[in-house]
């Protein structure tokens, strides 16, 4: 059996542009971390708060916990239902 001595390189593989020039797309990565950072540390820390906001508001912490709870409840429930909407129209 023999091989041939060269075998004839026919690549027509060619490198694709950024689409979306480089800078841009790590700008929306970094804001998207900061607004993140953001809602999920008031979402996760609200329990720091709520002996400021008993006080603040002169009312028991079963409301205040379920204002909470109802903020969490909100944001996970709108933001998959805005993400629908977003990707349909």
């Amino acid at each position: 059996m023999s091989m041939p001595d060269e075998v004839p390189v026919t690549s027509t593989k060619t490198r694709a542009a950024a689409a979306d020039g480089g800078c841009q797309g790590w700008m929306v990565v970094a804001a998207s971390f900061v607004v993140s950072v953001l809602i999920y540390g008031v979402a996760f820390t609200y329990g720091i708060f709520v002996p400021s906001l008993v006080d603040h508001f002169q009312c028991g912490r079963s409301l205040v916990g379920g204002i909470g709870s109802l903020m969490i409840g909100l944001s996970w429930m709108l933001g998959e239902s805005l993400y629908v909407v977003g990707v349909s129209s």
